[in-house]
Order: structure tokens, then C-alpha cells, then sequence
């Protein structure tokens, strides 16, 4: 069965998006293969994903020729991104991810009880030894090279890294969304925004999301345009000491152009935490996802 559809973003570029969708917990993975060695861009949620991945990856190394070692760094430290990593470290590849994604995953797999009604993940734990970057490095694969850059303030999270190659591709992890509501609960929309403009800056000719198909620049300021109406809906709310669902009622998203993108009920938890973030408050991360379960109408049904 195919599990992900590979899409060539560039020489050397595969993304690897999944077939059923980019709902909860349904994330974007790639690899760039160059002569020398390979890196891995994300893994996914469950044991199953990530092995249909990993073996995607050995098959396309074979049919470039390619030697050298696998290297797997991980953008950020969601499930959905960072479950699998084990798979690799248990067959020697060296993982990578920033700081705060390090801490994340040496806190284990998270299972969310009472968020999700399963999780029918197999057998996935995080990697023992995990190699945290501090600073830019640039490492040149053979016919390409890339750039893993740490980004310096929370945003999506408090751990966000990026991949660009010298194709002129972003691999951008959750700091970008296309066609799929962001998620912004554990992180900061007003670091988030300050990063998409400097993502901008960069002069990226294609980027891969986290989730969504590949798209040129225009993803960056689709996943800004929404940061930015989720802060000035928290702002009226602010204003009209109102919750966040009645400030979302008087300025609904069916009035822009993400009023079709998944995962709608995302809209209260970024719009409570945007709140908190304006208010200087710690944001009660247990009430935004109440509110944002009762808008999706229960639990969430995780994907194998």
C-alpha cells in the first residue's frame, strides 16, 4: 500500500506527503540524496510511516548511486514529526534537532490522554542520544549542499530548525502551513510572525511545509496572513473583554481565504494563546484545548 506520494522538489529533492491527508498528527517527510551522503528531513507519527519512509529513502539511494551515511534531523518535536527517529538511530544514523526539541523528545513519545481517542502507533520511542545544533551549519551532501539553521526564538515552537539547500528549497517544518490550519498552542505568534519575515528575507524559491503540498514563497505569507488575523481577532478580544469563540463569531474565517483550510477548530486554541501572549499572562494550554475540542465536537482520532 502507499502510504505517501513522493513529489522530485528539486535535483536530488524528494518530499514525501502523506496520501490520506494532512489532518491531526499527518505531516510532510523528504530526504536529499547527494553523492556522498544523505539527509532525512522529519520521520512520522507511527512505526508504520516511518518504516514505508525509511525504506523509501534506502530506494532511492539505490537508484541514484548515492553512498556515504544517513543523517535525520528533526525541524521541530511534534509526534508527527519526531516519532520515528528511533527507527534511524537504532540503524546507526546520527539525529539532529535544535535545543528545545532535543528536551521535548528526551521527555518520551507523548500519548495526550483525553485529547486523542487512540494511538495506534507501534512501536515508536524517542532516540537516546540526539546531537543538538546551537548555530548555522552547512554541510555539503555531494552535488548539493544545505543549511540546518536553529531559529533563535519560540515560534511554531520553542525548538524550530530549517533546512535550505542550495536548490533554493526551504524544508520548513511547522514554521509554514499550506491548505492546513497552523497550530500555535505550544509556541508564540508573535516570535512566529517575526521568523516568517525572516524566512521571507531569505529569498527561498520553493518551500516544503510541514503540512500541505510544496508551493513557491506564497506559502510563507499564506502562514503569515493567518498568524496575523489570529492576533487581531485576540486583540478585539482583548478589547471587548470578550472569550476568544465570540471574538472569532464577529470575524469568522469564512470571510478569508483560509475558511476551507483543515482542522478549523485549531482557530480558538492559537486565538486564547495569542491572548495570553498580548496579556503577558502564562497561557493555560489545558483551557485552549478544551475550548478547541469542544469546537471540533470531541476527542481527536489519531492516524496509525
Amino acid at each position: 500500500m502507499t502510504v505517501y506520494a513522493l513529489e522530485t522538489v528539486a535535483p536530488r529533492e524528494q518530499a514525501a506527503l502523506p496520501q490520506d491527508g494532512w489532518g491531526w498528527f499527518l505531516s510532510n517527510s523528504g530526504w536529499i540524496v547527494g553523492t556522498e551522503s544523505t539527509l532525512v528531513v522529519d520521520t512520522a507519527v507511527s512505526e508504520r510511516r516511518t518504516a514505508w519512509l525509511r525504506e523509501a529513502v534506502v530506494a532511492r539511494r539505490a537508484e541514484l548511486g548515492a553512498g556515504g551515511a544517513t543523517t535525520v534531523v528533526i525541524t521541530h518535536g511534534h509526534g508527527d514529526h519526531a516519532n520515528g527517529a528511533s527507527q534511524y538511530r537504532d540503524r546507526g544514523c546520527a539525529v539532529l534537532a535544535a535545543g528545545g526539541t532535543a528536551h521535548e523528545m528526551a521527555r518520551g513519545v507523548q500519548r495526550f490522554p483525553g485529547i486523542l481517542s487512540d494511538t495506534p502507533w507501534g512501536d515508536v520511542r524517542m532516540p537516546t542520544s540526539v546531537e543538538v545544533l546551537e548555530a548555522d551549519r552547512v554541510v555539503d551532501l555531494g552535488g548539493v549542499r544545505v543549511t540546518l539553521r536553529p531559529r533563535p526564538r519560540a515560534a511554531h515552537t520553542p525548538g524550530d530548525l530549517t533546512v535550505a539547500t542550495s536548490n533554493g528549497v526551504l524544508w520548513a517544518g511547522d514554521l509554514v502551513w499550506n491548505g492546513a490550519t497552523p497550530f500555535a498552542a505550544f509556541g508564540s505568534v508573535d516570535g512566529w510572525l517575526v521568523t516568517l519575515d525572516e524566512l521571507r528575507a531569505e529569498g527561498h524559491r520553493a518551500v516544503v511545509p510541514g503540512h500541505g503540498p510544496p508551493a513557491g514563497a506564497e506559502a510563507i505569507e499564506q502562514t503569515r496572513s493567518y498568524l496575523r488575523w489570529v492576533r487581531a481577532v485576540a486583540s478585539a478580544a482583548i478589547r471587548g473583554s470578550v472569550p476568544a469563540e465570540a471574538a472569532l463569531a464577529d470575524d469568522p474565517r469564512s470571510g478569508h481565504p483560509w475558511r476551507d483550510w483543515s482542522c478549523p477548530e485549531r482557530d480558538v486554541a492559537n486565538v486564547m494563546g495569542s491572548m495570553a501572549e498580548q496579556q503577558g499572562r502564562e497561557f493555560d494550554i489545558a483551557a485552549g484545548i478544551a475550548a478547541m475540542l469542544r469546537a471540533r465536537g470531541g476527542p481527536i482520532a489519531a492516524p496509525g
